[in-house]
């Protein structure tokens, strides 16, 4: 093949789009000369069919940022992790340093940390915050470890900004001053605190954010104040503390009954209270409704969602709505799947919602995140320590972007869409032609590979809908043969994923996930993993994709 018929392949069958540059390199290393002039042989076109840069099936552009950036943070799929400390169950495994500094290295948006009251070292009678699950067998971590470890990787992967979810469930104003220090003293000028301006009406955007870090925590009045001077504190709220505008299940009667005989001044009744939930414990919803203080807030002239107590956020109808753009929604998995959809995406647009696993996951199991991207919601928290399916649905979509942590989300999903029923998105066609396989050669012995039953099942995740096809045959495990070929209907390509699961009779050996948004047309290679998402060396799929 010479260097115009390469050019010629790429372009016509890769639909790439390869410099002038480009061609002379890979003539350079891929060609060999015959009579004076550089060819690309049998046997090189081999090698170049395995370069990951030109062959495989994921898009080699998407290892660098390549979305636009400027939008408000609204906008975007950010990845999270839940109760991000564990390494196991939620009831008796370790908790550990080394999972913050494992998780954020998978590019990782946003950390939680559980914050309890504990025996302080100078034994009874001092007090320290500790992080664990609380109620639970799991292992107590000190806080001040796991803000060094945040500190020392935060950016490392990426410097988009970094959000720290805080669950406080800390009832001792020491305590409070202690992790406001604490966070000040590690974080220095990463962390953001910048009082919002009064013409501002949405979030900042990633770009403009980079490398900072955010503070998400419930509206507790004496953990801000230490983090804000009381000039600010009175004035405005910073840009830096993400108010979850919720009020959760927690059947602590005693801490009910605290805020009950709280006297708040004009301006805090205008605030959001929250009852930071136990998801261990309970729900207890009857209870709250019965006793929780009613929140006065200024009056809506409209509602963003028809029924605010489908949020739990409790008020009285008055002429203008003070649900600010910093205020979030945190729901776990279940409630947020009972709202209307349209109620759902619209609020979304110009809100942060976070869902988390329900409290009966104790195995730390995870839910289907797709069900909540669906609806605009951009922070879906799963537990990383967990290697399943939704799992690499999530991993699949957070490599796009460069693996920033940050992905837009689809456009009529974004603050600034306009619904024209008048245009319909077209329908995408996906044909996968399954060619071949190389090296299958995962058995007992080399000679068991001569006499197998391999099987691919193709599963298209999109949206709400979901496809299955395959395809198996009796054949060699050095290198199978099918020459097939299926096709899906795309209609939501944004958040459409494949998934490609081989079997030898029936017994699962290896599999590959990737979104839609990352495939490119043309011959592919598949490079395989096993069910713990590990790559099998010298094993893959070759194909064609095009739509």
């Amino acid at each position: 093949m010479t260097r115009e018929g390469l050019s010629n392949f790429l372009i016509v069958e890769q639909q790439e789009s390869p410099s002038e540059s480009e061609l002379d390199e890979l003539m350079q290393e891929f060609g060999e000369t015959i009579e004076g002039k550089k060819f690309i042989t049998r046997r090189t076109f081999y090698y170049l069919m395995e370069s990951p840069k030109w062959s495989e099936l994921f898009d080699y552009d998407q290892r660098q940022v390549c979305q636009d950036m400027t939008r408000p943070m609204t906008d975007y799929y950010i990845a999270s992790s839940h109760n991000s400390y564990l390494s196991g169950n939620q009831l008796s495994s370790d908790s550990s340093y080394e999972m913050y500094r494992k998780i954020l290295l998978t590019g990782c948006r946003c950390v939680e940390i559980d914050l309890w009251d504990d025996i302080g070292e100078g034994g009874p009678g001092t007090v320290r915050p500790v992080i664990y699950h609380g109620y639970t067998l799991t292992k107590k971590i000190e806080l001040q470890g796991v803000l060094e470890t945040i500190n020392s990787v935060a950016f490392e992967v990426s410097d988009y900004p970094l959000i720290i979810s805080i669950e406080n469930r800390c009832k001792q104003l020491e305590n409070h001053r202690r992790i406001a220090d604490l966070m000040h003293a590690v974080f220095k000028d990463r962390l953001y605190l910048e009082p919002i301006p009064a013409d501002c009406h949405q979030f900042p955007s990633p770009g403009q954010m980079r490398g900072k870090i955010f503070i998400k925590c419930s509206k507790n009045q004496s953990i801000n104040k230490h983090f804000l001077s009381e000039t600010d504190f009175d004035t405005r709220l910073p840009l830096g503390i993400m108010d979850i505008y919720f009020m959760s299940n927690d059947s602590r009667r005693n801490h009910l009954e605290q805020i009950q005989h709280q006297k708040y001044s004009k301006r805090e009744r205008h605030e959001p209270i929250v009852i930071i939930k136990n998801d261990v414990e309970e729900d207890d919803e009857s209870y709250l409704d019965r006793h929780l203080p009613i929140i006065r807030i200024r009056p809506p002239t409209r509602r963003i969602i028809s029924n605010y107590d489908d949020f739990n956020v409790h008020y009285h109808e008055y002429d203008e709505c003070d649900i600010k753009f910093h205020h979030m929604i945190s729901r776990d998995e279940r409630k947020s799947l009972e709202l209307d959809v349209d109620e759902y995406r619209e609020f979304t647009k110009n809100h942060m919602v976070r869902v988390y696993p329900s409290g009966w996951r104790q195995n730390s199991s995870n839910y289907w995140p797709l069900d909540h991207w669906n609806c605009g919601a951009q922070m879906v928290a799963l537990n990383y320590q967990r290697s399943t399916l939704p799992m690499f649905v999530n991993n699949a979509l957070f490599a796009l972007n460069g693996q920033c942590g940050y992905v837009l989300k689809p456009n009529h999903l974004r603050h600034d869409y306009v619904d024209e029923e008048s245009i319909e998105r077209p329908l995408i066609r996906l044909s996968v032609k399954i060619l071949c396989g190389k090296f299958w050669n995962t058995f007992d012995n080399r000679f068991s590979c001569q006499k197998v039953h391999l099987k691919i099942i193709i599963r298209i995740y999109c949206g709400h809908r979901k496809f299955r096809q395959a395809t198996e045959t009796n054949h060699n495990g050095f290198n199978p043969v099918w020459n097939e070929t299926f096709e899906f209907p795309i209609d939501q390509p944004e958040l459409t994923f494949v998934h490609f699961t081989l079997t030898n009779r029936d017994n699962f050996f290896a599999h590959y996930l990737i979104s839609f948004k990352a495939m490119r047309k043309g011959y592919r290679f598949v490079p395989l993993y096993d069910k713990h998402y590990r790559l099998i060396r010298f094993t893959k799929l070759f194909l064609h994709i095009d739509y």
